[in-house]
């Protein structure tokens, strides 16, 4: 198939159709890792495509797929000499040894079938610019829209009981195949992993608090732990820090180095090679970062999508659901309960939990509810969790008291579930060293190695040391920013 007006090949992979193909008659666990990213428009030669359907049909029904009942089914489907019958057939199974690289082959089909459709839509939109009757705001919309839909998991919105059926199945086989154990992304925090097997793709996730009790220092540690754990991508949409002051949040975690020293103090320079040394080891994370967006929530959905489309995040963060704008509304609570909803839409999209940071309104009882959602109610409608923070210590209280157990409140933060839609609700109580703005199990105290001759009180992580402060900036109310200290 030429392009005849570039004279080009459109761009293909056939010898990894046929890897991918043959993978998938070789192990019957292939299909788990390829049958939400491909479809069979997908591959570039017809026969391809033929075998390709005959393998998701003969799935969808139980059935074993394997180099003979695949060369059954074509032949009683009438397709076998159409694909180049049992010899062809043969062949395919013969390319590759195993299922190792499927998912990676899969990315390279997906990928040249996308810049196939680019080059048409690309034609289209030439052939209708020069139509001066068609409206340039037309053009530009139909021409995102069509762009943007291409990264879409699908366009088929209706699914029978079975095919769903088919997905729990695939859930619980790849749950078994996980070395967490866990359906979702594992937050690092195993209390919260046990009870709730972790994020959940197509989860709307909120994460709220009052200022300065940790929602950005939660992300940011959740973040952390995906990272150093799975090398998770992850985006991260900010509305109100920088690119850089959120990277050296990431570095004070991992260096045990006070957060805002990084940045302000001109720190010795043993210190500095320290830092130096956990930047090195942390440089190739894969976060994306987007400080230039517009804040308004179809800009921002459509970041998250590039960014999958780009870049192949796993999980979406937003800082913070109150500085987004949303669709003209009577009211302020109307446009936050749109922004919520499009960002529960889009997890659902784009296959991917997406964690959005929001500010609860202030009340004499510091413990946080879900009716302190500031600005909507409707956040919590949206939301699939709901995460509620406070460190009682920074409001004078010296204890947390459990159904279990009653905890000093020093060094100490209660998290709460206070919506889980399927899980239920929940609390539990995590160690919080304020320095870095690190959250952790209360059994994994973090140690960090800075260099003996530069140690001091202040730099030096004490989780017993009083949460006392001289700075007024430092009190609940009174911050900067969002969630200082670090």
């Amino acid at each position: 198939m030429v392009n005849l007006q570039y004279g080009k090949i459109p761009p293909q992979a056939v010898d990894v159709e046929e890897a991918v193909i043959g993978a998938l008659m070789l192990e019957r666990d292939a299909y788990l890792d390829v049958s939400n990213s491909l479809t069979p428009e997908m591959f570039y030669k017809e026969s391809h495509q033929k075998i390709y359907t005959t393998i998701l049909s003969m799935t969808a029904r139980g059935g074993v797929v394997d180099l003979l009942t695949v060369t059954n089914e074509l032949k009683n489907t009438g397709l076998l000499e159409e694909v180049g019958g049992p010899v062809e057939i043969t062949r395919l199974t013969s390319k590759v040894a195993s299922a190792a690289h499927i998912e990676f082959h899969a990315r390279i089909i997906q990928g040249k079938y996308i810049r196939r459709k680019l080059i048409e839509l690309s034609n289209k939109i030439q052939n209708e610019s020069y139509d001066e009757s068609n409206d340039i705001d037309d053009l530009y919309e139909g021409f995102q829209a069509s762009v943007l839909s291409l990264f879409s998991p699908s366009t088929n919105t209706i699914k029978t009981f079975a095919e769903a059926s088919d997905e729990v199945v695939n859930v619980m086989m790849r749950n078994l195949k996980s070395d967490s154990g866990m359906a979702g992304l594992p937050t690092g925090f195993k209390r919260f992993d046990s009870f709730s097997g972790g994020l959940q793709n197509t989860d709307l996730i909120v994460i709220a608090a009052e200022t300065s009790q940790g929602k950005t220092a939660m992300a940011v540690t959740i973040a952390n732990n995906l990272l150093h754990s799975h090398r998770v991508p992850i985006g991260v949409v900010s509305l109100e820090m920088s690119a850089m002051q959120l990277t050296a949040r990431f570095i004070a975690q991992d260096s045990g180095v006070v957060g805002k020293d990084i940045l302000m103090k001109k720190l010795p320079v043993e210190l500095v090679d320290h830092v130096g040394e956990h930047i090195s080891k942390m440089r190739d994370f894969p976060v994306y970062f987007d400080e230039d967006s517009n804040n308004h929530i179809e800009q921002i959905c459509n970041v998250f999508r590039r960014m999958v489309m780009k870049y192949g995040i796993r999980i979406g963060i937003v800082d913070y659901i109150q500085l987004a704008t949303g669709p003209k509304s009577e009211g302020r609570e109307e446009e936050v309960g749109a922004i919520s909803r499009a960002l529960k839409n889009v997890a659902k999209e784009l296959n991917i939990p997406i964690i959005a940071l929001s500010q609860l309104r202030r009340d004499r009882d510091p413990k946080p509810t879900l009716n302190r959602l500031r600005a909507s109610g409707q956040i919590e409608e949206a939301a699939d969790l709901v995460i509620l923070i406070w460190r009682p210590s920074t409001y004078g209280i010296s204890s947390i008291e459990t159904d279990d157990e009653t905890y000093d409140s020093k060094g100490k933060a209660e998290v709460l579930i206070a919506k889980g839609r399927n899980i239920g609700k929940a609390d539990f109580i995590l160690g919080f060293d304020e320095a870095t703005g690190k959250f952790y199990d209360l059994e994994t105290i973090p140690k960090y190695e800075i260099p003996q001759s530069v140690t001091s009180p202040e730099i030096q992580f004490d989780p017993t040391a009083a949460l006392e402060s001289n700075n007024e900036f430092d009190k609940p109310g009174n911050s900067l920013d969002d969630d200082t200290p670090f």
